[in-house]
């Protein structure tokens, strides 16, 4: 096969991941569950870098139960604030990236439970990535800046800083191709099901045509 066709059959392969996921994301149950794990996704790296503040907010007595639902929007500005809208349309993606992936994934195993171990295995391995990326430096604190400060010296937030600029972009190339993947597994599991539903609806058609016509 010449490179211009393994290029052709790539093009085919992702335009069809491409065309699956959107008709996934069609059905409404679907794209609830998407978008409602990308939210949870954003919310929950986010305030596990931030439990403390969290916990002191809620038990407050002087914020009433308006300003303590208002938190849960809060990371979008604050992280928009103090690393720029780079950072924050970065975690956004990774986040909707996420939550499609998961969303597939559900599907994947609802109509087909032996999965390939390899999905899961790129699930995980996009959510690590992306904890690591979405922990530092926009929610103030990382996981790995105090593992670094412990083996480097000098400013361990700056070097966690330079990690993260790898990371993230690295989370979400990781994340796309996990969503090809998934795309086409999903679009796999169309052809089956159609297959199987094929011959049952030509006996159906065929039954239908040997009946008499009444008289």
């Amino acid at each position: 096969m010449t490179l211009t066709q393994r290029l052709e059959l790539l093009r085919m392969k992702v335009a069809l991941s491409a065309k699956t996921l959107l008709w996934l994301l069609r059905k409404w149950r679907y794209a609830l569950l998407a978008l409602g794990i990308a939210l949870l996704f954003f919310e929950l790296v986010y305030w596990l870098f931030n439990l403390g503040l969290l916990g002191h907010l809620l038990a407050s007595s002087a914020l009433s139960w308006g300003d303590k639902l208002s938190l849960f929007t809060s990371p979008f500005s604050a992280i928009g604030a103090a690393s720029g809208h780079t950072t924050l349309s970065m975690m956004i993606l990774l986040s909707i990236i996420q939550g499609i992936a998961l969303s597939a994934l559900t599907f994947a195993i609802r109509h087909q439970p032996k999965v390939d171990s390899k999905l899961l295995g790129g699930s995980t391995a996009l959510g690590l990535l992306a904890v690591i990326g979405l922990g530092c430096p926009a929610c103030g604190t990382s996981l790995i800046t105090p593992i670094i400060a412990t083996v480097v010296s000098g400013s361990a937030v700056a070097v966690s800083e330079k990690i993260t600029a790898v990371a993230m972009p690295l989370a979400i190339v990781v994340g796309i191709y996990g969503l090809y993947v998934l795309g086409l597994r999903v679009s796999a599991i169309r052809a089956q099901a159609d297959q199987l539903a094929r011959p049952r609806f030509l006996y159906r058609k065929k039954q239908n045509h040997q009946k008499p016509n009444p008289q």
